[in-house]
């Protein structure tokens, strides 16, 4: 309790275990300790986390409007990029390249691409490959893309693959330049290590949710953003921990 006062005098936030003392070798400790980690991977993650943003929201969805100020405020900053500029980088690219066959065959280990045309393989590899590359130039690990309608009537193919392989490997890639739902993927990945899904169809699986009507209430009242992000793990608490405690936002934590 003098340490928790102490901190507090000084305005430096802190975690408390489960239990107000505990053995050092027990179960309940190293949960803990397990769950504290999971809240410090959350926190350095966010903070000063570079998003890329690739290309412009599709018109109609309003739902994915963010403010850029609001998170420079977290230190959380957006790198953008115009399509046209992504689309112009992949034309420089000769079919032959060493780097394209590269990544077609990382794309056929990662899904089947049976009945696939080369063609499209190859555009979808090129695709994979411009970002990768833009990504490492300016320094950011997680996007968000502007996944329709124009990359398909304009180029001919579908970046779907692309950035679920790109989330695969924990670098979460959001649809429709969802800013706050790579945020979103971004917390969970971090806290689980593991790869999270951004659910736009509503698909991902069935789940049972206590209280779920209060809880679409509380969405539909407050006007939360269209996308939802999700884990089949237990992270809610280390998320919830990281990002109300230790970065100052408003968060819910349903069920609690």
């Amino acid at each position: 309790m003098s340490a928790c006062n102490v901190l507090s005098q000084y305005g430096i936030p802190y975690t408390l275990t489960s239990q107000h003392t505990q053995r050092l070798d027990s179960a309940g400790f190293r949960r803990d300790l397990r769950d504290f980690a999971a809240t410090c991977r959350v926190v350095g993650g966010l903070r000063n986390a570079r998003i890329g943003a690739i290309g412009a929201r599709p018109a109609a969805f309003k739902t994915v409007r963010f403010s850029e100020k609001i998170l420079g405020a977290s230190g959380i900053s957006v790198e953008p990029i115009d399509l046209s500029e992504i689309l112009g980088r992949i034309e420089r690219l000769q079919d032959d390249d060493a780097d394209v066959a590269a990544k077609i065959a990382e794309m056929q280990a990662y899904v089947s691409t049976e009945g696939i045309p080369a063609s499209a393989l190859t555009k979808m590899a090129k695709l994979g490959l411009v970002i990768d590359r833009w990504m490492k130039e300016v320094d950011v690990t997680v996007s968000a893309v502007q996944c329709w309608t124009a990359m398909e009537e304009y180029f001919g193919v579908v970046p779907c693959t692309v950035m679920s392989m790109m989330s695969n490997e924990n670098t979460p890639s959001a649809c429709e330049v969802d800013v706050m739902g790579t945020i979103s993927m971004l917390a969970l990945t971090l806290a689980s290590e593991t790869p999270s899904a951004l659910s736009t169809f509503g698909g991902a699986g069935v789940v049972e949710i206590p209280q779920l009507q209060q809880l679409l209430k509380f969405i539909c009242r407050k006007g939360f953003e269209h996308h939802v992000a999700g884990k089949f793990l237990h992270v809610a608490g280390a998320v919830h921990e990281a990002t109300t405690r230790y970065l100052g936002w408003d968060v819910l934590w349903h069920g609690e």
